[in-house]
């Protein structure tokens, strides 16, 4: 299976998808065939994850690859019909994460001991996770840029 642009998905995505698929949706649909689940079989399955207590988001992440499973199965004239077309599922009460002011960076930078410093101005002044973070190696730093670029300059090149 290729996503929509034709491209193969990627390692991370097809993580999600699995966890997504053991976790949440092969006890319930793993013996069941593509043709014979409805649309109202899948809002039952949204609405037994909201009362189980999951987040909205990972309500819709369960569901994705559901999509891209029907979305192939149409497009090979293996289902007349993709239930989750049209499909509503909880929507996201996204909260944007404060941002600190470069003064206030500042301040809580000067408040660490000194050798937490450096790894907490890369991801507060390059943007980075803590994913991001721990994969950073030696030559995704270059000393001879400027502060801002200074950890990030290089990652094109040694990631390979």
């Amino acid at each position: 299976m290729r996503n929509r642009s034709g491209d193969r998905y990627k390692p991370s995505v097809i993580r999600g998808y699995d966890e997504a698929l053991r976790l949440r949706l092969l006890d319930e649909l793993g013996s069941v065939r593509l043709s014979e689940v409805s649309r109202a079989d899948l809002h039952r399955m949204a609405g037994n994850l909201l009362a189980a207590g999951f987040s909205a988001s990972t309500i819709r992440n369960t569901f994705l690859p559901l999509r891209a499973i029907y979305r192939d199965a149409e497009a090979h004239g293996q289902v007349a019909i993709n239930p989750t077309s049209g499909l509503r599922l909880p929507a996201s009460q996204g909260r944007r994460d404060r941002v600190a002011a470069p003064a206030e960076a500042a301040r809580l930078l000067d408040a660490l001991p000194i050798g937490d410093r450096a790894l907490w101005a890369t991801a507060l002044y390059g943007g980075l996770r803590r994913g991001e973070l721990a994969a950073l190696r030696w030559c995704d730093v270059d000393l001879a840029a400027g502060p801002a670029r200074r950890a990030l300059v290089g990652l094109w090149w040694c990631r390979g």
